[in-house]
């Protein structure tokens, strides 16, 4: 199962990577740290009553990544200065999937403090959103019963391989290029239509 798209929250402090991550979003039976969203506290009993899911979901994205400083890995900078970590997410089963390479969101320093300056949308970003992206690997097939002793959910920055990418068209049509080479595809006119 993937997971992904525009969630509105913090990837590493939110109801909803809470639920994600953990299949519910109700608070511990034992006292313990309150489910916050956007920093207040608490959130609210609707949002405590959802059923929960039983999917093991994990971040694409490690959630500590940008934490100490968002202007270094954020998804989202609608004004100068304000970048926000971690809106746009990818989460995924690690039971079946692993995730092998991470798009980093600027292809460059000198794009990140571009961003930054000028916030988004601008002239060569029509959203105010960064593209986020990941290379994710078939770990088992239907018949394997386990999850291959794969726990990601203690995943850090630096447990993944960040591929930096340009806007150069060239470049950028070699990286898909890359990527669909290692979609499984389950015939020729399967792949021509991509």
């Amino acid at each position: 199962l993937v997971v992904c798209g525009d969630m509105n929250c913090y990837l590493c402090d939110s109801a909803c990577s809470t639920y994600l991550s953990s299949g519910t979003c109700r608070p511990p039976s034992k006292q313990g740290n309150e489910q916050v969203e956007w920093g207040f506290l608490p959130i609210s009993k609707d949002i405590q009553d959802i059923p929960p899911h039983k999917y093991n979901l994990v971040s694409a994205y490690p959630p500590d990544l940008g934490l100490d400083d968002p202007s270094l890995h954020f998804t989202f900078c609608h004004s100068p200065h304000k970048p926000a970590v971690g809106i746009d997410q990818i989460w995924y089963t690690p039971s079946s999937l692993d995730c092998s390479g991470l798009r980093h969101t600027c292809k460059s320093e000198q794009h990140r403090l571009d961003i930054l300056k000028s916030g988004l949308p601008n002239g060569f970003h029509p959203s105010d959103h960064m593209p986020v992206g990941c290379m994710l690997r078939w770990t088992k097939t239907d018949k394997d019963n386990d999850n291959n002793g794969l726990d990601l959910k203690d995943l850090k920055e630096d447990d993944h391989k960040i591929i930096i990418t340009s806007s150069d068209p060239n470049e950028l049509r070699a990286e898909a290029n890359e990527w669909l080479s290692k979609c499984p595809f389950e015939n020729e006119m399967q792949k021509k239509r991509i």
